[in-house]
């Protein structure tokens, strides 16, 4: 079987260019866009064949989309969301309830700007830090997920 390759990103905050460019060089054969100008993932919806999932973000009121997406994806079951509607700033908790009940193996979520990826109870949770503005590093940052039945890797990667 043939390995999928997700770019899984957020907080684009208006950052058009900066999308274009990581598209154009990793060659996706999805992305997972987790919020925050959920526009700017949209205005790339008719300029390329990508299958794209996206999430609104705090800063996305009154835009269309869902707040949270949950969807499966050779046999493994993701959810979506931003985050800031489970104070995800704070504590864990709130997402962490929302992903049992959802039954998920995986959380995507943005909203702090900030890369992390750990595991609690059997749920891996994983933030690919802002692609335009990161608070933790310089430089702006995503996630390349390549996924076969059986195998998922996640590979952090920085703008430079």
């Amino acid at each position: 079987m043939d390995s999928i390759k997700v770019l899984v990103l957020s907080d684009s905050h208006g950052d058009k260019d900066v999308i274009r460019r990581v598209i154009r060089a990793e060659k996706p054969d999805k992305i997972f866009f987790l919020g925050d100008h959920i526009n700017d993932i949209y205005a790339l919806e008719n300029t390329t064949k990508v299958d794209i999932f996206a999430v609104k973000g705090n800063v996305d009121y009154g835009m269309d989309g869902v707040e949270d997406l949950v969807l499966g994806l050779n046999g493994y079951k993701f959810l979506l969301t931003h985050g800031h509607k489970y104070r995800i700033k704070y504590d864990i908790y709130s997402l962490y309830l929302k992903a049992k009940e959802y039954e998920v193996d995986y959380v995507f979520f943005g909203h702090t700007h900030a890369y992390a990826d750990f595991e609690e109870n059997g749920v891996r949770f994983i933030n690919p830090g802002s692609i335009a503005k990161p608070r933790d590093h310089k430089y702006g940052s995503y996630i390349i997920m390549s996924l076969t039945e059986g195998n998922i890797i996640f590979t952090k990667k920085l703008l430079t």
